[in-house]
């Protein structure tokens, strides 16, 4: 009777194992996905930072006639090309 009862134990420890095991990995995959977001997250703030920082030191030109006539030179070259494109 005394094996019945060591087997017995011993299946209850090998489960305990089992689920202690499982338990840990679970933890671990957890801490990784919050260590992914975390950098994640950190990443986007930077991107965001870079972003405010170009802003801030590139100044933005809004000058209409420069518009118009930048413009009417990127249409130009869209005609030239495809003329271009059409002979070849």
């Amino acid at each position: 009777m005394r094996t019945y009862a060591d087997k017995a134990s011993r299946k209850k420890a090998a489960a305990r194992k089992q689920r202690q095991a499982i338990a840990f990995k679970d933890k671990r995959k957890e801490a990784r996905k919050q260590n992914q977001l975390q950098q994640m997250a950190d990443e986007s703030l930077q991107a965001k930072k870079l972003q405010a920082l170009i802003q801030k030191t590139i100044p933005i030109n809004d000058d209409q006639q420069l518009e118009s006539e930048a413009d009417k030179m990127g249409a130009k070259a869209l005609k030239t090309g495809k003329a271009k494109s059409r002979a070849a």
